[in-house]
């Protein structure tokens, strides 16, 4: 993302990546100034793969939780969202309204399409 440095790798014991708190808030404001910078608020924040954010319509977000309804696993789930989610989801909304869950759009709430669209 332009206006980043680039994060420093850490990894634990076990070689997962681990992004310390100052790195995650620097990423997740330099999302807010991209148009689908919602997307990385929702794969950080709720832990979402890219392909059910792409999927993901506003009538899949509750003031509690996202609905995933298709996933890798063919699972429907629901994601608690944590306040500080919610409360940028409750943002977007004001920022953008809810036009993304109409009928035949191909955008998700993110502005983003699944691989192939």
């Amino acid at each position: 993302m332009d206006g980043i440095q680039q994060i420093r790798e850490h990894r634990g014991e076990d070689g997962i990546i681990i992004w310390e708190l100052n790195e995650v808030k620097r990423l997740l404001k330099a999302a807010d100034k991209r148009k689908d910078g919602i997307a990385v608020w929702i794969a950080i924040l709720a832990g979402l793969r890219r392909s059910e954010i792409a999927r993901l319509k506003w009538e899949d977000v509750s003031d509690a939780y996202i609905i995933i309804r298709k996933s890798k696993t063919g699972v429907k789930r629901q994601v608690p969202l944590s306040d500080a989610l919610a409360k940028r989801l409750k943002k977007e909304v004001r920022k953008n309204g809810r036009a993304e869950s109409c009928p035949g759009r191909k955008t998700s709430i993110a502005g983003i399409r699944r691989r192939g669209e």
